[in-house]
């Protein structure tokens, strides 16, 4: 009777891998959705977008819930440039958001930045903060000694002969203000880095006198930078299962497509464990259906293991007087042969040697070693040459 064999863990374990990694190649995934609340005023080529964690305010003022609370944009009222509302400093057009730094270049909509900052610039209330803040010293001098230094033209005066300037070298300070000779100290005020006409983020004294670069600020959370530094964006995951709720997560979207060597990377790396797996349970089941068909056959490990005789009746083999009688001969020096051709033990197949042995069965003159030929007829009553049965002989 049968008995079933249990299949083995490690083959239990690569069958698992298999067809999961099968499930994975031909199965959708579940579909991605995301927000990214990409959104921006007017048209055109040069139209700035604003998205993720910003998000365009609506012409109602009413919150949409895509962006983050502090990151609300709105746009101005000719809908040409985003506008940002920090709660301590009012409004400020944005000239330029880097995601990959997560920084955001602002600017005065109306062209005097250097009175609001003169004013006071605040941006505690809101998730920004400035890179890095410099001392300037506002000065109220008269225009025609000024010739060589840029003013504030917004606060100036020149028709009246009063030019303003802000100025971090403390050295042209002390020059000016000695004994009222040109200027007028008015205020300290400490302003955000600005971005200069190159781009490099330094402050300039000359340049940066009349205040007009963009000022820069940046943001730490959310944190997106590994996501935009590999091509993707940021948004609300609400395929997730998480929706519109207070829970829904962040996550990055619209990451480019692998390269054909990383899928073909990919397809080697699980249709060959999974090719390996389907031969292995093929061979396996093979042997495992062998081995219940031998189970059925009747047990046969009693017979001899020597090469059985091809005649149809054959006997156990010799008693051992029987084997005794038949003749010997005795090999001399020269190892002359009875049969000068017969020169190999038919039996163990090696060269005979002198004074060695022999014995012959009677009637067919084949010669063998002796004990050889002993132990072959204990199990055979066959000649090992011929097959003839020895019984009658």
């Amino acid at each position: 009777m049968s008995s079933t064999t249990p299949l083995p863990m490690s083959l239990l374990l690569e069958a698992s891998i298999f067809l999961a990694a099968f499930s994975v190649l031909h199965h959708p995934l579940a579909a991605e959705v995301f927000e990214t609340c990409a959104a921006g005023c007017g048209s055109g080529p040069d139209m700035l977008v604003a998205r993720f964690p910003f998000w365009l305010r609506g012409d109602g003022g009413f919150d949409t819930g895509c962006g983050l609370t502090g990151f609300a944009l709105t746009c101005d009222q000719n809908r040409s440039q985003l506008i940002l509302d920090l709660p301590r400093s009012g409004k400020f057009a944005v000239r330029h958001i880097n995601y990959t730094d997560q920084t955001i270049s602002i600017n005065d909509p109306s062209n005097c930045l250097a009175k609001r900052l003169f004013d006071g610039f605040d941006v505690s209330g809101s998730p920004f903060a400035a890179v890095m803040y410099s001392n300037f010293t506002f000065l109220n001098c008269t225009s025609r000694h000024v010739i060589w230094h840029v003013p504030t033209t917004c606060m100036s005066r020149v028709t009246n002969g009063i030019a303003v300037l802000a100025t971090i070298s403390q050295d042209f300070v002390e020059e000016t203000t000695k004994s009222l000779l040109w200027c007028r100290r008015i205020s300290n005020v400490l302003v955000p880095l600005q971005e200069s006409s190159t781009g490099s983020g330094q402050v300039d004294a000359l340049q940066a006198s009349d205040l007009t670069g963009d000022i820069l600020l940046t943001w730490q959370l959310p944190t997106c930078k590994s996501c935009e530094v590999r091509g993707g964006r940021c948004g609300y995951d609400i395929g997730s299962g998480s929706g519109w709720g207070p829970d829904r997560k962040i996550g990055c979207c619209d990451l480019p497509s692998r390269p054909r060597g990383a899928k073909f990377g990919t397809i080697i790396g699980v249709g060959v464990p999974g090719l390996l797996c389907i031969v292995v349970l093929t061979i396996f089941t093979f042997k495992r259906a062998r081995a219940q068909g031998r189970a059925q056959l009747p047990n046969n490990t009693d017979l001899p293991y020597l090469i059985r005789p091809q005649s149809a009746t054959v006997s156990m083999g010799l008693d051992g007087p029987t084997i005794e009688s038949y003749p010997v001969t005795w090999l001399g020096e020269s190892g002359r042969l009875p049969k000068p051709n017969d020169t190999t033990c038919p039996i163990c197949l090696h060269e005979y040697g002198p004074k060695e042995t022999l014995r012959s069965i009677p009637n067919y003159n084949h010669y063998f070693h002796v004990n050889c030929i002993y132990e072959w007829l204990r199990l055979n009553a066959t000649c090992p040459v011929c097959r003839k049965s020895l019984n009658n002989s």
